[in-house]
């Protein structure tokens, strides 16, 4: 679907499926929101803030993108390719589209408000975790919903490419109460930053390094390329998550997750009921799924499993696991050597490489993660690093090799 971006006094509005919200004004946005309240606000990012609102008899999330004069062309950039993956992937456990604004000075997306809120908000509070997943087959079931929209996205059709999420982690994993089949399930969230690479490219595309620290798949991070590895490294992430019942602990000097390595031992000796939740997970289940998340956050991508259908799969034997069988006929599958990488090219974390690679860095902070073009812009309007929210006093040109992951 095309998306037209007006001038400043010409509004369009662009409706995205049948139901309720057929027809949304900045008006009924802002009414919604009581003028977009700080009250109402229930998450904010780089680029973005959500609020709570309700359209006719409709709770909804409402994503209001920042609209600066000076980075307003870029921003609008980033709602139409937004809106481009929404338009284009469908997926019971990806968030749906209601609506999006595309006037200039109210940039928003509309989405279904869930009031459970993301994984990371229920298992960081122990009272709604014990309420909401206390049971070890609704974690394994929450993790094939995630692992299913991931292989959904990862699978390409004549009528859509494949993608890489680049931001998989607990925070965009909202639940949702599903009284169809009485239980909770996952909704993958967040298509920002999601990354389009070609079916030939088997490693994966070389881009700017993106997405949360505590996820970010190292080889990744070492400029190896972008590709369903790399998800499937956070999903390993999210799962272990979902064993330990902890939060990622998150170390800024180190690629690999801290979480991971405190247990990265155990996991690899099959070993996983000895850091599983107590009172949560079977003997047998946790040392299985234990194995599993060592194999999805395993060093090389060519010892990963080959893709988040296989993945899927063995949770599923999992959730069927009958104690006296044993889980030993459960096949980890494992890919065949990826081969090398092609010629390293970053993306411009700003205008995703419509202005020129990264050829840059800001001073003194010393990230390199903006074109030149950019890097001008952000230096004359006196804006801070977009990585590290430090003043920038000079911009050094120059093709620097280090990445950094933004937050």
């Amino acid at each position: 679907m095309p998306v037209a971006v007006g001038a400043p006094a010409v509004v369009r509005y662009i409706e995205l499926r049948d139901g309720e919200l057929t027809l949304i004004t900045q008006e009924d946005i802002k009414a919604a929101t009581n003028n977009f309240d700080i009250n109402a606000l229930i998450g904010r990012g780089s680029t973005a803030e959500v609020f709570r609102g309700r359209i006719g008899n409709r709770d909804v999330a409402i994503k209001r993108f920042d609209s600066n004069s000076l980075r307003s062309s870029l921003i609008q950039q980033q709602l139409v390719r937004e809106l481009e993956m929404y338009v284009n992937f469908h997926h019971p456990h990806l968030l749906p589209l209601l609506a999006a604004c595309a006037d200039p000075s109210c940039l928003c997306l509309v989405s279904p408000y869930l009031p459970l809120g993301s994984l990371a908000d229920v298992m960081q509070n122990p009272q709604t975790k014990i309420t909401y997943i206390a049971d070890w087959r609704l974690r394994l079931q929450l993790g094939i919903n995630v692992t299913e929209a991931l292989d959904y996205l990862h699978t390409s059709t004549p009528s859509k490419p494949r993608v890489v999420h680049r931001d998989v982690k607990l925070t965009n994993i909202l639940l949702r109460n599903n009284a169809d089949i009485g239980r909770l399930e996952a909704i993958l969230i967040d298509l920002g930053i999601a990354k389009v690479f070609h079916e030939t490219v088997a490693m994966g595309a070389q881009t700017t390094v993106m997405g949360t620290h505590g996820y970010v798949d190292p080889q990744y991070a070492f400029g190896q390329g972008v590709s369903k590895y790399s998800d499937i490294f956070a999903l390993g992430v999210v799962l272990l998550q979902l064993l330990t019942g902890c939060s990622v602990a998150f170390d800024t000097s180190l690629a690999i997750p801290a979480l991971y390595l405190r247990h990265r031992q155990v996991l690899s000796e099959q070993r996983g009921s000895l850091i599983a939740e107590p009172n949560v997970w079977p003997h047998h289940i946790a040392e299985y799924l234990g194995w599993l998340v060592y194999s999805c956050t395993a060093d090389s991508a060519a010892n990963r499993p080959d893709s988040c259908r296989t993945i899927a799969s063995t949770l599923r034997l999992l959730l069927d696991f009958n104690p006296s069988t044993g889980a030993s006929n459960i096949p980890i599958i494992r890919p065949s050597a990826p081969p090398p990488p092609p010629p390293k090219v970053r993306e411009c974390i700003v205008c995703y490489g419509e202005n020129g690679p990264i050829n840059c860095r800001f001073m003194p902070c010393m990230h390199s993660c903006v074109c030149l073009v950019d890097a001008q812009q952000f230096l004359s309007s006196h804006q801070p690093c977009p990585l590290c929210r430090r003043p920038i006093q000079n911009v050094q040109e120059g093709l620097f090799e280090h990445t950094n992951t933004a937050f």
